[in-house]
């Protein structure tokens, strides 16, 4: 397939500002960083022994739901719920992630880290969403709480000092953070911007999936048929997957769902039934050296637009909501296993 040149998309001017407190537009006070109440942990359940054998020792499942979060060792089984008297975390939330050993979280309209070595958590910004990030010293987050309206994405180190701010149209939404850029998706095309302001144009499609290096997009014909193509920022069209004309991936409605392992091998991609209604949703994932399915299985019952999916820091693993389980699919595996953790109404899924 011939490729287009690259063009540049303009999202608005890009800054790195010198001193966090003469940044402008976002008003410095939303990053100073406060220290919250101190972590009150219970356990919920104490475990009765290894819940995936074969998993590395320290694994450990991070789930939120409307009360807020939850860390199952799988070791152990031990099942403990975090609180947090100011905010409470999780609620509400569809956005977690892990940043080196640290939780990032959306808490209401806050961001929130809950540092592995400490029981005191951070409060880093104030209305602002989390934006998924891989870099163990910062993190992406953009100041506008209603999606697709005019705003800030901002990188900002975990002691809150500002690093980079993008300003973002209302048609620009961002999907992934690097310590490098931000992967940003506007109707129909997936765009670069770096640290210094530079601005690339990715791939002319709908985003499925992006860790900020690697990327999953859609392009789809009248009929609604559609590819995903595989690849990374350099090379977005290193393989291509047609799926079957009765399915259509997340990323077909903006929602860029799917998520890709660790190493880059698989993706784990939500798909949509569009013969049976839009909340029948099944998890896909597809070897990203050959474009094949691997494994699906039944997705979220209750979520079944953003149905959780996590995988472990080896790759080895991933964590996904069926129906109303929690399970483990291990990479090459044609079956996943049940994760007896006793937990309904997983709004989103993170492992350390």
């Amino acid at each position: 397939m011939p490729r287009d040149p690259p063009a540049t998309l303009s999202v608005g001017p890009t800054t790195a500002p010198a001193d966090a407190a003469l940044t402008d537009p976002v008003d410095p006070r939303d990053f100073v960083p406060e220290r919250l109440a101190p972590i009150e942990t219970t356990t919920e359940r104490p475990g009765t022994g290894q819940l995936l054998p074969g998993a590395p020792a320290d694994l450990t499942v991070v789930a939120a739901d409307d009360r807020g979060l939850y860390l199952l060792e799988t070791d152990t089984g031990d099942l403990r719920r975090i609180a947090v008297r100011r905010p409470a975390p999780a609620s509400l939330s569809e956005t977690l992630f892990v940043v080196g050993d640290d939780i990032v979280v959306d808490a209401d309209t806050d961001v929130v880290v809950l540092p592995r070595t400490s029981v005191r958590p951070t409060r880093i910004a104030a209305g602002h969403r989390a934006v998924p990030t891989v870099d163990d010293r910062s993190v992406w987050v953009f100041d506008n709480i209603t999606r697709f309206v005019t705003g800030t994405a901002s990188r900002i180190g975990l002691d809150g000092a500002v690093h980079t701010q993008i300003q973002l149209p209302a048609v620009a939404e961002p999907l992934a953070g690097t310590a490098d850029g931000l992967m940003v998706g506007t109707p129909g095309a997936v765009t670069l911007v770096t640290a210094d302001g530079q601005r690339r144009l990715v791939a002319r499609g709908m985003a499925v999936a992006t860790d900020g290096r690697r990327l999953a997009w859609l392009q789809c014909a009248d009929d609604l048929s559609c590819v995903v193509n595989i690849g990374t920022v350099d090379d977005p069209e290193q393989v291509r997957t047609a799926l079957d004309p009765t399915v259509l991936p997340a990323g077909f409605f903006g929602l860029p769902t799917g998520t890709f392992s660790p190493d880059g091998r698989w993706l784990a991609l939500p798909l949509y039934e569009s013969s049976r209604g839009l909340e029948d949703v099944t998890v896909s994932v597809i070897d990203t050296t050959t474009g094949t399915e691997a494994y699906r299985a039944k997705g979220s019952a209750r979520m079944p637009f953003n149905t959780p999916l996590a995988w472990s820091p080896d790759s080895r693993w991933l964590i996904f909501v069926s129906e109303s389980d929690l399970r483990a699919w291990r990479a090459g595996q044609q079956q996943a296993t049940t994760i007896d953790a006793d937990l309904r109404g997983i709004r989103a899924l993170a492992v350390r």
